[in-house]
Formats: C-alpha cells, structure tokens, sequence
C-alpha cells in the first residue's frame, strides 16, 4: 500500500539539527522508532471483523513515549501549558521529519494508528504522562526560537481547508481525506477528527483535528463555483469540473481542488 507521506523528503540540514539543536530528541527518537515498530507487528493481526486486535501493555510503548515527552521539553519544544492535543501535533512532526532521515516506516504507521485511530485513548495518555513528570516541567519555560529548529518542524498543511464529493481538502498543500476518514464533531469543539479508520492510509502530514473555522464550503450553483482565495480571502468563480485549478484575480494565488 502506498502511504501519502511515504514520500517526505528530509531537509539537506535535519539531521544536524537533530543533532545540535535537539539533542535530548535526537537520542531518545530511536528507542521510540524501534518500539513502535514492534508495537506495529502486534497489532498486524485481526479479529473476526478487520480490526487490529490491539496493543500489548509490555510492549513499553508509553515509557518510549514518556522518555521522548521530557526530551521535548529538555530540548524547549514543549511547556507545561500545552494541551495533550498540542503535545501530540509536536509529536507527529518530528515522526515525520525522522522518518524523512530514512527510518521505519512500520514506526510510522503505528504512530498513525494510535494518535488518529485511536485518538482519544492517545489524548488521555499524554495528559497522564504530562501529570506524571510535571515536576520536572517549568511551566513558564519559554519555547526555543532557533529558526533552524522552526524550518524543521515547519506547518505539513495549512489552516485554508474546503469541503468537496472527495472529502476534506487542503487549499495549499496537497492533501485530501476521504469522507469516511474523518468525523465533523460539533461538541466540546466544531471540526473534524481525522481518523483515516476506513482507508487506514494513514497521511503524518495532515493534523489530528480540523477546526470547522478553517474548512470552507464552497458554493456550487448551476454548475458554476464560488470559492475564497487561501492568501486574500477574495471570491473566486469557475465552472465546476471534478478538480479545479484556480487562480486569485486580485493576489494572483494558485491554487487546486476538487469539488
């Protein structure tokens, strides 16, 4: 099966800045890699309806992921404010960004299954390790500015999102979720949970959780389109074909979608 971010491409620098910038991360990402790696294989069987029958708790996925924890707050990634759902968005970039060094894939699928699929047995994880180690954490710790660090974990997608007949799509990156791949919620908070539970394809580059503020649906009438530029926000018109590539007649923005 190929995996829409299999093909993520590492910066010429990122190993160094592994290595310089983030040193705590960088020595506790391999244990984390190769645990989740197994913890994939435990889960490759299925039960009587296709689903993975789940994890082990000897597997030390949680002390994997509690060592990694207080290496992102050692290295200035993380502080005592963020919530368990910010925590995990650090944590995807950097699997993505390591595993663009050239590691397992198999980590990557694992760590796409527990925070997507399972989502809020993730969450609450997270919060729990957080608790545990707190003591350790300053809370008023100020976040690392380092702008190598910052190009490293630079945004996988934007916040200009539209809805279409193909699912939820991003404006400016190149990612699509299929409608049975994510769930709208309304309450505690309006937007989508991405869960990738139908296709298990699972895409490291998407967020865990779509704001409805971000999502846009486009009108289509009469087989014409309307739809707002990602960069200004101006109304733009089309005849609706299946995908669409437009171009913003007042900030000359380019951009593609389906509809």
């Amino acid at each position: 099966m190929d995996y829409p971010f299999a093909n993520t491409l590492a910066k010429p620098d990122s190993r160094l800045i592994f290595k310089n910038k983030l040193p705590h991360i960088d020595a506790a990402m391999p244990e984390f890699f190769r645990v989740m790696a197994i913890a994939n294989q435990s889960i490759s069987q299925r039960n009587m309806f296709g689903n993975p029958q789940g994890i082990r708790h000897d597997l030390g996925v949680d002390t994997a992921l509690k060592l990694l924890l207080v290496a992102c707050y050692q290295d200035r990634l993380l502080h005592g404010k963020h919530s368990p759902l910010a925590v995990a968005e650090v944590l995807r970039k950097l699997v993505l960004q390591w595993y663009a060094l050239g590691h397992s894939l198999q980590s990557c699928l694992f760590f796409g299954y527990y925070f997507y699929a399972l989502q809020s047995q993730a969450l609450y994880v997270l919060k729990d390790i957080s608790q545990q180690i707190s003591l350790l954490v300053d809370p008023e710790q100020a976040l690392t500015q380092d702008p190598q660090v910052q190009s490293l974990l630079a945004p996988t997608h934007s916040n200009r999102w539209y809805t279409s007949s193909h699912g939820v799509g991003d404006k400016l990156f190149a990612i699509l979720i299929q409608p049975q791949d994510a769930t709208r919620t309304d309450l505690p908070r309006p937007g989508y949970h991405i869960h990738f539970k139908k296709s298990w394809a699972f895409d490291l580059r998407a967020p865990l959780f779509l704001p409805l503020a971000e999502v846009e649906e486009p009108l289509i009438q009469n087989n014409k389109i309307i739809t707002s530029c990602p960069r200004c926000a101006q109304k733009c018109r089309g005849t609706a074909f299946d995908h669409l590539e437009i171009t913003c007649p007042a900030c000359q923005q380019h951009w593609k979608q389906w509809t």
